[in-house]
């Protein structure tokens, strides 16, 4: 069982103690989510793999965070933000664009000539180096970049 695991249900326990519905629920959710996926693989996932989980998840709630915003739902506003916070504390950061830019550059000098035909060539390598440390549209936007040229 990985660290994660063990601090979610270690959380879940206290919330539901403390009688914390928003925070109990989204806990009860990713970990419903982690044990899916442990039946689906026949094993229990990896701490890599935990967070993953939970990066989905996170980004899950992007969207209707935006909704609530938007149809003046101020008490489901709140609750999902909350919720969306407290998975985000076990995510680590990401990197900035430039970081990402740097990490890229070497990918494609390695790589030699290419053009922007080689996207996904790219793309592929550089996402090896920088799973779970970039997000995929900032690696794609500073790939594109680079293949066209502009490198700025």
């Amino acid at each position: 069982m990985s660290k994660t695991v063990d601090t979610l249900r270690q959380d879940l326990f206290r919330f539901k103690k403390e009688k914390n519905k928003d925070l109990s629920a989204i806990v009860e959710i990713v970990l419903s989510v982690i044990k899916n996926q442990e039946i689906a693989e026949g094993k229990d996932l990896t701490e890599d793999e935990a967070i993953g989980v939970l990066r989905s998840e996170s980004k899950k709630m992007v969207e209707p965070i935006e909704l609530f915003e938007k149809a003046g739902r101020k008490d489901l506003f709140d609750q999902a933000t909350a919720q969306k916070a407290y998975i985000d504390g076990f995510l680590p950061t990401l990197m900035s664009p430039d970081e990402v830019h740097s990490v890229v550059e070497k990918v494609v000098q390695e790589m030699g000539e290419l053009t922007i035909r080689d996207l996904g060539r790219v793309m592929g390598k550089a996402m090896q180096e920088l799973k779970g440390k970039a997000d995929g549209a900032v690696v794609k936007s500073e790939v594109e970049k680079i293949l066209r040229g502009s490198g700025e």
